[in-house]
């Protein structure tokens, strides 16, 4: 038994019980050592099976975290390939942009900020288009008031 406890292994019932009964047939030579801080063998059967039993219940706890942690690894693997999908059209959206806008290449870190900033242009099927108008427009009126107090 002692063999069984110290290399971190947990007894059987059946051994547990076999001890318990030579100790209490008094075919047990030790001097109650086996029992340890158990006052007898019924109350160390007793913790030995709401360990055995705490055992389980955390084993079943493990194992529906594990359940958890993979479907949610599904879910954001398959929310990634929709990113994946999303960031590919995108890119083929301003790729065609750019070449049915010849100016606008210039623009791009203005319309990217535009954009960036406005979660109904992501959104928007048209975000590029109207990125653009308004960068177009910032540009116009910043060039246009230039033009007004230079002619001051």
């Amino acid at each position: 038994m002692e063999e069984i406890l110290n290399n971190g292994e947990q007894p059987n019932t059946a051994e547990v019980h076999a001890v318990a009964t030579d100790i209490e047939n008094g075919t047990e030579t030790h001097d109650g050592s086996l029992l340890g801080k158990f006052k007898n063998s019924e109350k160390l059967l007793d913790a030995y099976n709401e360990l055995q039993s705490e055992f389980t219940r955390k084993c079943q706890r493990l194992s529906e975290a594990e359940k958890k942690l993979q479907e949610m690894a599904l879910e954001d693997a398959s929310k990634t390939q929709e990113e994946i999908s999303n960031d590919f059209a995108w890119n083929k959206n301003i790729s065609e942009f750019l070449q049915s806008h010849k100016n606008a290449s210039e623009l791009v870190e203005d319309i990217t900020n535009e954009i960036m900033n406005d979660e109904a242009l992501r959104q928007s099927e048209d975000g590029l288009e109207r990125a653009y108008n308004r960068v177009i427009e910032k540009n116009l009126f910043h060039k246009v008031n230039l033009l007004k107090i230079k002619t001051f």
